[in-house]
């Protein structure tokens, strides 16, 4: 976790542990599974594999990846980490979610939007 300081102290916890649950362990957008595999293939399409296959791919050096879940704030502020403000995602859809946001920010760096464009 990045900017560690920006979050609660309960964050790690107490917070992310119950949004999570809430959401049934699974991104919000494409419903990949905390923990699950995940192999990308060289046109980038992820495929979700079990513990036995990944054992397979591994030696040939595929891109197969343990999936762990971020918890994303809807709004983009971090001190914000009311129930309805959060979210979880994968990897992916978070960069994804996250993706417009960032290219505001960095267009103009003094100025940052309260919300997430979408």
């Amino acid at each position: 976790m990045r900017n560690k300081e920006l979050y609660p102290e309960n964050w790690t916890d107490t917070i992310r542990p119950t949004i999570l649950k809430r959401d049934n362990y699974r991104c919000k957008l494409c419903n990949i599974k905390q923990r699950s595999y995940v192999l990308i293939d060289s046109k980038g399409i992820k495929t979700t594999i079990d513990k036995d296959e990944f054992e397979e791919y591994k030696p040939f050096g595929a891109r197969v990846f343990r999936v762990f879940l971020q918890i994303s704030h809807i709004d983009n502020n971090k001190s914000n980490c009311i129930e309805s403000n959060l979210i979880t995602l994968c990897p992916w859809c978070h960069l994804s979610v996250d993706k417009e946001y960032k290219r505001i920010l960095r267009k103009a760096p003094a100025q940052k939007p309260n919300t997430r464009i979408v």
